[in-house]
């Protein structure tokens, strides 16, 4: 990474805590977020929305947070999509 993330948050998605994403954003001209999840790395984007904050990356994923929940989507051509709660 060429820059610190201004926030780090882990997520526990689909009531497993074994399925674990992590974000980490970046104060960039264009919001930024870098994906973790298993051995997957990816980034994405904010994207306008009427509530809460959606970051979008390749191939579909996303993670839409709306305090500490959150909508994450795997990418294509799978696309599952999980409930997640922020951990701490």
């Amino acid at each position: 990474m060429l820059d610190a993330p201004t926030a780090t948050t882990f997520w526990t998605c689909g009531g497993n805590p074994a399925n674990e994403v992590v974000t980490m954003f970046f104060d960039t001209p264009l919001p930024a977020v870098r994906f973790e999840r298993g051995d997957s790395i990816d980034t994405g984007t904010l994207s306008p929305t009427g509530s809460g904050a959606r970051y979008d990356g390749s191939f579909g994923r996303y993670i839409w947070i709306k305090g500490d929940q959150a909508d994450y989507r795997d990418p294509d051509p799978d696309g599952r999509t999980y409930a997640c709660v922020a951990q701490g």
